[in-house]
């Protein structure tokens, strides 16, 4: 059961109003109108799942995952690098509690280096060898890595009824004061 205490722990808030700080080798974002899209802040607890329809004994290829997000018209209610990057500067345990481990990629933000070659940014689970310390790490996937759907999670926002949205407006005024 959820305390008031930790009824907003799990709350993300994510800054729209800035385009999101690509590395250097960045050649194409691949999606640039779906960059300041999405929700300024939610519940990770809210969030939908996407399973891929295309596996093979339960695994699939990383491309062929956002191959059926783009063609399905999917990717827009996907993560991006900015919810990543608010996901990230969280606590572990709150990743643990929602992710358990899984590797979570930022469909929305897919995009090619200087060589043409295609990238998506995940946040996962990193474990520094020397001082044992556990972080949630940004790294950049290429496509045609293989899967399993258990190691992933394609987290998607839910379409909210009218009185969910009530709801929680109400929670976000009451959290601000």
């Amino acid at each position: 059961m959820e305390t008031n205490e930790n009824k907003f722990e799990n709350l993300i808030r994510v800054n729209l109003s800035v385009r999101p700080v690509y590395p250097a080798w960045v050649k194409e974002v691949m999606h640039p109108h779906l960059e300041m899209t999405g929700l300024a802040e939610y519940y990770l607890r809210t969030l939908g799942r996407w399973l891929p329809t295309e596996n093979y004994k339960g695994c699939s290829t990383s491309g062929s995952i956002y191959r059926e997000l783009v063609q399905k018209a999917l990717i827009k209610d996907c993560f991006g690098l900015a919810d990543l990057l608010a996901i990230q500067k969280g606590d572990i345990s709150l990743f643990r509690k929602f992710f358990a481990g899984k590797i979570v990629p930022g469909w929305k933000s897919a995009v090619t280096n200087k060589q043409g070659d295609l990238r998506f940014p995940c946040i996962a689970e990193h474990a520094d060898g020397s001082t044992g310390a556990v972080t949630v790490e940004l790294y950049w996937e290429i496509p045609n890595l293989v899967w399993r759907v258990s190691d992933t999670i394609t987290p998607r926002f839910r379409k909210l009824t009218r009185v969910q949205a009530r709801i929680a407006a109400f929670f976000r005024k009451f959290a601000s004061w």
